[in-house]
């Protein structure tokens, strides 16, 4: 699927996502607040074929890509080719039945606390550390800094000790919002916003 062919679909989907907006291969809701909301069209190696996401990314977290690890995939895979002659009719039913339902859910600060926490608890022994540094700052975002704490605290003690780059890089981020949430919440608020506004300029949603 080309840029072209996903935005052609992506706007004749919009009337059933009051609100959103095209971008590069989705509709994303605008304006982008501290979670990006949206619906992905992601290529196969057949290019008559892709599939279908709905998705939110918290922002918070610095990142320089688009991430579809907080959704799933919606809809039919055997419907979604480009030569299906009700391929549009399958795409609004899939938008109306389960995109819709799934973001409503994460459409709020506690939904996706909600989300993030459900998804840690499905297996505790193989923890994303992704979903638990996302877990932190969203709860320091809510206000509820006891929580966040022993998340970021959990997060040290789970990969502290890895030697893996990315992971250490996790850990030393969680390392500074610790050590400014625990004198000051306004400092750990304000070096959040920055990393939001980073991740927004980098993943190009000024929009």
């Amino acid at each position: 699927m080309t840029t072209k062919q996903a935005e052609k679909i992506t706007k004749e989907l919009l009337p059933d996502l009051p609100g959103f907006v095209i971008g590069k291969k989705m509709a994303l809701k605008s304006p982008v607040d501290d979670f990006l909301q949206a619906i992905f069209f992601e290529n196969t190696s057949d290019a008559n074929r892709f599939h279908f996401h709905v998705f939110f990314m918290p922002l918070l977290v610095p990142d320089d890509y688009i991430s579809l690890s907080c959704g799933k995939r919606i809809g039919s895979a055997l419907n979604w080719r480009l030569d299906n002659p009700n391929l549009l009719a399958d795409l609004r039913a899939a938008v109306r039945s389960e995109a819709i339902p799934f973001l409503n859910k994460v459409s709020t600060v506690a939904g996706v606390i909600d989300y993030l926490r459900a998804d840690i608890e499905v297996d505790r022994q193989r923890v994303n550390p992704h979903t638990l540094e996302a877990l932190a700052y969203t709860l320091i975002k809510s206000g509820d800094y006891s929580s966040a704490l022993k998340a970021l605290e959990e997060l040290k003690q789970r990969f502290s000790k890895s030697t893996t780059s990315w992971v250490l890089e996790l850990v030393a981020r969680a390392e500074m919002i610790e050590a400014k949430l625990l004198p000051k919440p306004e400092a750990a608020l304000a070096q959040l916003e920055a990393w939001r506004a980073e991740t927004i300029r980098k993943l190009g949603l000024n929009m």
